[in-house]
C-alpha cells in the first residue's frame, strides 16, 4: 500500500480528478476513461509488492466510468480508480503505454460483452508492476497474472511494439477472460491465449477508428498479427466445426482450436452472445464451450420469438 493516496480514489468527472490531483496530466480517454499521469517532478508515493517485495516509487492511474445503477448503495456517476500501473523513473515512458492500452482494452470488453470486466476474487482494482527484472524459475515468461496482480517482467529488454502489446493482452486475457483450463501445454489455463486472440481481434477490427495515441499499438503490427494467428485458427475452425477431434485433446493443437471456435463464434454470432456463453460455461474443458453457446443461441431465438412483433403503419 502507498504511504499516501494520489490521485482520490473516485471523482465526479475528469476535470475534478484534475482539480483534486498535484503535479500530474489527466488525460480523458475514449470511452469515458481517464489515465493520471504524475509528472516527473511529483514527489514519490512508495509502493512494496506483497509478492516478490519489491519496491515502487512511481504509479500512473486508470479511471474507469461508472455505469448508471439503481439502489441505496449503488455509487454515484463518475469515475472509479480500476487499475494502478506500478514502476520506477526508467519505466515511465512504458508505464504511460501500458495504462493507456488497458484502458483501451476495458472499454472494448465493455462495448463487445456489454458488462464490465470483472476481476478475480470479486476485485476492485487490479494492479500492475512493471520490474527491471525477472524472478527465478520465470525465464521464459514475459509476466504473470495473479490474482488481480499482474506483473510484467524485464522491462528493460528491446521488444517491438507488437512484442510488448501482445504481452500485454496476454497478461490482460489471464485477468479478464473466462476460459478451459487443464492443457498441457502451453499452459494449463487457455485466459492468456484466448485474450491475446480475442482482444487482438477487436483491437484489429477497430484499427480505422482513431485510437488514443501512445498506447502502443500499430496498424502493421494489427495486420500481421490478425494475419497469423487469428485468421487460421478461425479458417481451421470453420472447415471442420466442434465436432473435431481436435476439441478432445488438452495439448497446444487443441488449445489453439477451442480459441479458434470462440474466434468464430465472434464472428458468426457477435460479442454478446460468445460472451454469454463463455460466462455461463458449466465446466472447464474445452467443449463445454460449445454447449453452452448452444444454449446460448436456443435462449436468443426464444427471446426473439417472444418480441411482439411490430405494426407496420399504411398510408
Amino acid at each position: 500500500m502507498p504511504e499516501r493516496d494520489i490521485p482520490p480514489w473516485s471523482a465526479p468527472n475528469a476535470a475534478a480528478l484534475k482539480a483534486a490531483t498535484r503535479d500530474a496530466a489527466v488525460e480523458s480517454l475514449p470511452g469515458g476513461y481517464a489515465a493520471v499521469l504524475p509528472a516527473p517532478f511529483a514527489a514519490p508515493v512508495p509502493y512494496r509488492d506483497a509478492r516478490y517485495g519489491w519496491r515502487y516509487s512511481r504509479a500512473v492511474y486508470v479511471f474507469a466510468p461508472v455505469r448508471k445503477a439503481t439502489g441505496r448503495n449503488a455509487p454515484p456517476p463518475g469515475l472509479r480508480l480500476i487499475v494502478t500501473v506500478h514502476h520506477e523513473p526508467p519505466d515511465t515512458a512504458r508505464a504511460q503505454q501500458t495504462a493507456r492500452l488497458i484502458s483501451r482494452l476495458l472499454r472494448l470488453h465493455f462495448e463487445h460483452f456489454g458488462r464490465d470486466a470483472a476481476f478475480p476474487r470479486d476485485a476492485d482494482r487490479a494492479e500492475v508492476w512493471l520490474a527491471s527484472e525477472t524472478p527465478s524459475g520465470a525465464q521464459e515468461a514475459g509476466g504473470e497474472t495473479r490474482d488481480n496482480q499482474v506483473y510484467f517482467f524485464a522491462t528493460g529488454s528491446p521488444r517491438s511494439l507488437l512484442e510488448w502489446t501482445r504481452t500485454v493482452v496476454h497478461e490482460w486475457g489471464h485477468l479478464t477472460m473466462y476460459a478451459a483450463r487443464g492443457f498441457t501445454e502451453p499452459e494449463n489455463d487457455a485466459g492468456g491465449f484466448l485474450g491475446e486472440r480475442l482482444y487482438l481481434k477487436w483491437l484489429w477490427e477497430e484499427k480505422t477508428i482513431t485510437a488514443p495515441l501512445g498506447d502502443g499499438v500499430t496498424r502493421d503490427g494489427l495486420d500481421l498479427y490478425h494475419e497469423r494467428q487469428i485468421q487460421p485458427l478461425i479458417a481451421r475452425f470453420n472447415k471442420a466445426g466442434p465436432a473435431a477431434e481436435a476439441l478432445g485433446g488438452m495439448g497446444q493443437e487443441s488449445m489453439n482450436y477451442y480459441i479458434g471456435g470462440i474466434l468464430a463464434s465472434d464472428s458468426a454470432y457477435g460479442s454478446a452472445l460468445t460472451g454469454r456463453a463463455l460466462r455461463s460455461i458449466g465446466g472447464v474443458r474445452p467443449r463445454d464451450f460449445f454447449a453452452a453457446l448452444r444454449a446460448e443461441r436456443q435462449a436468443a431465438a426464444v427471446r426473439q420469438k417472444s418480441r411482439p412483433k411490430q405494426k407496420v403503419s399504411r398510408r
